[in-house]
């Protein structure tokens, strides 16, 4: 699956996506999927997994918020 198509398919959730190939877009395979990041660590150090993408498919910021640097 692509990483675009699976960041729109699991809107709002955490996920910890497995990379298999990168060029010429970044395909792999979702692991798992959840409400909290801790979920998703708390599964990644239970199989011992590495090389693995951890992604929040969501907004972090309300909409409307901004910041300034």
């Amino acid at each position: 699956m692509k990483l675009t198509t699976a960041r729109k398919k699991f809107k709002n959730t955490w996920m910890a996506f497995k990379i298999e190939r990168k060029k010429p877009e970044v395909e792999g395979e979702v692991l798992r999927t959840a409400k909290t990041v801790d979920a998703i660590i708390n599964f990644i150090d239970r199989k011992h997994l590495n090389d693995v993408y951890i992604t929040f498919n969501g907004r972090i910021f309300p909409r409307g918020v901004g910041f300034f640097f």
